[in-house]
């Protein structure tokens, strides 16, 4: 998915650009086949995140989970780089609709910023599946799920959820 913002012309699509702390509307650089086109190979196409070792492109960096590993639709952002050619960075981002859109960053110290400003919102949005997953389980007789916790984050989820049960029941 995608968003554009059209000239008041209709001729030349427009994406969000941001540049030194500053926003501003630019010419799409990712040349658009039509609406069914493949969104990698289009940002392949234009030159972001291409790997030679995997032969293909692929994002420089990626937060949040893949659709996999999460239990509903989670926010995640990812950095493709084309160094060179600017604008050198898109960054991809996956909302918790299942919608995505792109803006795109003049430099790579632009779009890593971008990330560092956007990462608390997806951390939070993780950490919330990951709470609503572990809620969800099925729990034994003794309190403790019915299987183990995958990470110690998962893990440590799982611990304040029993304290918070047990401070519900009155015990101390």
């Amino acid at each position: 998915m995608r968003e554009v913002t059209r000239m008041p012309d209709e001729s030349t699509a427009q994406v969000w650009l941001y540049d030194g702390e500053t926003w501003s509307l630019a010419p799409d650089p990712i040349e658009w086949i039509g609406d069914g086109d493949d969104v990698y190979e289009r940002y392949q196409a234009a030159g972001y995140g291409l790997r030679a070792d995997l032969g293909g492109a692929a994002p420089f960096l990626r937060l949040g989970v893949t659709d996999e590993v999460a239990g509903s639709g989670v926010a995640a952002l990812s950095l493709w780089v084309r160094p060179g050619k600017p604008p050198e960075c898109l960054i991809g981002i996956d909302g918790t609709d299942d919608s995505g859109h792109a803006v795109f960053a003049a430099r790579l110290p632009d779009g890593l910023d971008l990330l560092a400003r956007w990462t608390p919102i997806v951390q939070a949005n993780v950490l919330l599946d990951l709470i609503c997953q572990v809620q969800e389980r099925k729990i034994d007789r003794s309190g403790k799920p019915d299987r183990p916790p995958g990470g110690l984050v998962e893990s440590v989820v799982v611990r304040a959820l029993r304290a918070i049960r047990r401070n519900d029941m009155g015990a101390p």
